[in-house]
């Protein structure tokens, strides 16, 4: 951080740069969205950070492409295999919001419950509640496996990723729960909705940064951190060069 602040962009600085950017652009979406909301009078769905195929969602998808590439990345340089079983577990968060996956499905199975819904719920909220139990089980259950089996390091990425998708959970189901089932007026269901989606935005890129920080606490670290002295060695080289001409 020292290095960031005197203007020396080393490869540790970058990282936080990176993962600043990250999290101010989720804010710049959340900004843009409230004022969409309240200025607009939501007359924008590109501003919308809930509707669906917009561009805050596209970013999202980004975020766990991104996290999926640095999880191969460390499998395959650092010879931890192990890391690999997590990512079923982002295709499936991936495909669950490019094509509403729990949503679908959930509606489907409601179809067939014969029951009356409670907690101020639909029968619909029951049957995406299912499809996600069921989701996060058949995912996760490898997870689980493997940590059995795994190194120490590996058990520790493990439960810190664990603690990062139970938070995203928190904001996609439990927050979308009471977003459905609260009595709100305009602001507090608008409060709400906020919550939920850029508490899913915040906690990708939160998932982002810490993929890269596993990458830094490796001997990852020295293979990435060459890459990047190369290029700013390009950098330099080429400004010497633009001087001197």
């Amino acid at each position: 951080m020292k290095n960031l602040l005197r203007g020396k962009l080393t490869f540790e600085s970058g990282i936080i740069l990176f993962a600043l950017m990250l999290l101010v652009g989720d804010m710049v979406f959340i900004v843009l969205h409230t004022l969409n909301a309240f200025v607009l009078s939501g007359g924008s769905k590109f501003f919308n950070i809930g509707h669906d195929w917009g561009v805050e969602e596209f970013f999202q998808y980004l975020k766990y492409i991104w996290v999926m590439l640095l999880l191969v990345l460390i499998a395959v340089r650092y010879r931890q295999l192990a890391f690999l079983v997590w990512c079923p577990v982002f295709v499936y968060l991936l495909l669950d919001d490019a094509v509403k996956i729990h949503e679908t499905v959930g509606d489907m199975l409601a179809a067939n419950i014969n029951a009356e819904p409670v907690m101020g719920l639909r029968l619909q909220d029951y049957g995406e509640l299912i499809v996600s139990f069921c989701a996060a089980v058949i995912v996760l259950t490898p997870v689980a496996i493997a940590m059995l089996k795994g190194s120490s390091e590996f058990r520790k990425a493990s439960l810190d990723l664990g603690f990062l998708i139970g938070l995203l959970a928190f904001f996609g189901i439990v927050v979308d729960m009471l977003h459905v089932a609260l009595p709100t007026e305009r602001v507090s269901y608008f409060v709400l909705g906020t919550v939920e989606d850029g508490g899913e935005m915040l906690a990708g890129s939160i998932m982002v940064a810490y993929a890269l920080v596993r990458i830094n606490s490796t001997q990852l670290h020295y293979w990435v951190a060459s890459v990047w002295s190369a290029i700013t060695h390009c950098k330099s080289e080429s400004h010497k060069a633009s001087v001197i001409s």
